[in-house]
């Protein structure tokens, strides 16, 4: 058995340089000009083209100075800093978040008595409450280290430093129990990490024409998009259409906003998928739809909650229920391994190692979470639900490795709100849980899945997991700090409510209004919620359970859980013409046309991220807004 290779230090000193680049990268197109919502999905662009260009810095040097390019398995590394990094980064992560501190002391008026309604119930040394720091905030033309900025800052951003750690460390533990038992018994196959493998291999992606003709296809229709935003005289290449308004007969019309979209990335993502699993991608977007048409047929009007509603809460639970069933054989042997003491040296953690990041973590997230005022019930079964939706997310990503994934309000509070109602919880139990939107906004960029994948890309290249455990969590250090300083003097220079255009601030305006509806509102449970989240709950498990039985069953639980909702949304007619290209290369040709197919798939993505996320980023200099390739 080969031994496995521990990366040198100037891979992870190159990631570490290029992590607050990315920071700014993600800032500027995200939140100044919101062009672009990157970090929506699952390759993130801007990995993509940072690596692109460490790649090419890399093959001039191995013509002129062989000694100093990086090997492989440090080109990977970098990547895998930058994945982890960049979901913290993420519209789901600590952009909602620098937006929610402020909020609802910044907008506190008599007439929605925020004073005496929400700000008794949140610790001050978790939000941000000093007056002038947030009217420099809003306004504008200010920086973090001017005044009393920082300082306002300085004890939230360590404490919730403390419990993102704690948080980082219980994924890092769930991650390494999981990667074996998914890829070596289960052979799941990590769709996403493909791109990143090809980019970093020995120049064969690089140098293959059917690569540069989905490259320059991509890049034709962004560039279009591009110039028609400059020159207006120049035609767009349409790739959007909405069904949704030529169908206006009931009850036809219940299907609402239906768009019809394709994009080179998520085409090229689509083919990466097996088929059975892309069929699902697409068939039960249609089923979702269908639905409405028939609820509406009979009566039954809208589903409870947003997009698809408790049905995909009740899926995304079944699906994180499942997988920890399918996988519950190799996880008890992993406890028994932690209980004996018995080594793993080829994982990224012993499994007494991943056990002990498990259970201090979430030790470290109870003790912060009790210190602001959670009670034990509220705390346990929110985080016990939390962990749930982590495994799904992982699973997800490890099987199907889609576009996107998003659940639009689905956190576990709602969960608990909508079975026991608001009236079994305390006003400080409700303010936390909504102080915690910013972990369970939409679970697209959640750190989990690039860990775990960030494990398997070590393990397909040699390296040594250990080491990538200890640079993992070094990454995520640097991310949050680089974060919080860059993002924040940022908002301070152009002001929340001045001249930044993202919609942070009013998805946190969101959030606190829903909180002051609901400490005002009935606190019974939601008889609508119970029924549709148990109905999506138990489909999972027998599509699940169907699947165990009969393996060529085309349906596929992960595609049930994933569909439905705004991303998606925009996703699924792309993954559908990803499955009849592949359908029809595999009848045609078998596996041979289909890894034939495969460059023509990296170029397309290739050129939506260089290209399409390139222009976004020179579009901040201009100050001349061009639309990204997504959505």
């Amino acid at each position: 058995m080969d031994v496995p290779c521990r990366p040198r230090l100037r891979a992870v000193l190159l990631g570490s340089l290029l992590i607050p680049l990315n920071a700014v990268f993600v800032i500027r197109v995200e939140v100044l000009q919101a062009s672009m919502q990157a970090t929506n999905l699952s390759l993130f662009f801007n990995v993509v083209v940072t690596l692109a260009a460490v790649v090419a810095v890399n093959a001039l040097l191995r013509r002129l100075a062989p000694g100093a390019a990086l090997t492989i398995g440090e080109l990977r590394v970098v990547a895998i800093m930058l994945s982890v990094a960049t979901a913290l980064f993420g519209v789901d992560m600590l952009q909602i978040f620098i937006g929610l501190l402020p909020h609802p002391y910044q907008f506190a008026t008599p007439e929605n008595r925020w004073e005496t309604l929400i700000q008794p119930h949140l610790p001050n040394w978790l939000v941000v409450t000093d007056p002038a720091a947030l009217e420099n905030l809003y306004r504008g033309y200010s920086s973090l280290f001017e005044g009393n900025n920082l300082a306002a800052w300085s004890r939230p951003i360590v404490v919730w430093g403390i419990f993102l750690a704690g948080l980082m460390a219980f994924c890092l533990g769930t991650a390494s129990l999981l990667r074996r038992p998914w890829s070596d018994h289960e052979r799941l196959t990590f769709p996403i990490i493909q791109l990143p493998l090809a980019m970093t291999a020995n120049d064969g992606l690089w140098r293959d024409r059917l690569c540069w003709l989905g490259f320059g296809l991509a890049a034709a229709l962004n560039l279009s998009r591009g110039l028609h935003t400059w020159i207006p005289l120049v035609p767009e290449i349409p790739q959007k259409w909405d069904l949704g308004k030529q169908i206006t007969t009931p009850p036809w019309n219940a299907v609402g906003w239906m768009p019809l979209s394709w994009y080179p990335f998520a085409v090229g993502l689509g083919y990466l998928m097996p088929l059975e699993l892309s069929f699902s991608g697409w068939f039960f977007y249609l089923l979702w739809k269908a639905q409405l048409v028939f609820r509406a047929t009979l009566g039954w009007g809208p589903l409870e909650g947003a997009w698809i509603g408790a049905q995909g809460i009740g899926a995304w639970i079944g699906l994180g229920i499942t997988a920890l069933f399918v996988t519950r054989r190799e996880l008890l042997r992993s406890l028994w391994g932690a209980r004996s003491g018995e080594p793993d040296a080829a994982e990224g953690m012993s499994p007494r190692s991943a056990w002990l990041a498990i259970g201090l973590g979430l030790a470290v997230v109870a003790a912060v979470g009790r210190r602001a005022g959670f009670s034990w019930g509220a705390l346990g079964g929110f985080f016990g639900l939390y962990a749930i939706l982590v495994v799904c997310i992982a699973r997800m990503r490890a099987e199907l490795g889609p576009p996107s994934h998003d659940l639009p309000r689905g956190g576990p509070d709602r969960i608990l709100l909508g079975w026991l109602g608001p009236g079994a919880f305390g006003p400080r139990d409700l303010s936390l849980f909504h102080l915690l939107d910013w972990l369970t906004y939409s679970y697209r960029s959640h750190p989990v899945a690039h860990q775990l994948e960030g494990y398997q890309i070590g393990w397909r290249s040699g390296l040594s997991l250990r080491s990538l455990t200890a640079i993992m969590a070094w990454a995520a250090v640097v991310a949050y700090f680089a974060w919080m300083l860059l993002a924040l003097d940022t908002v301070y220079q152009y002001g929340f409510s001045a001249r930044i255009r993202s919609f942070l601030d009013d998805a946190a305006g969101q959030n606190w209004s829903e909180l002051a509806t609901v400490l005002q509102g009935p606190g019974t449970p939601k008889a609508a919620f119970i029924k549709q989240f148990s109905g999506g709950l138990l489909v999972t498990m027998a599509l699940a359970l169907i699947r165990q039985r009969y393996i060529f069953f085309p349906l596929h639980p992960v595609g049930y859980a994933v569909n439905g909702n705004w991303t998606m949304s925009h996703l699924w007619f792309s993954i559908f013409l990803a499955w009849l290209l592949k359908l029809a290369l595999v009848k045609g040709g078998g596996l041979k046309a289909y890894r034939r197919g495969l460059p023509f798939c990296f170029g397309l993505m290739l050129g939506d991220c260089i290209v399409g996320g390139g222009q976004c980023l020179l579009s901040t200099w201009t100050d001349v807004p061009v639309r990204g390739f997504f959505p």
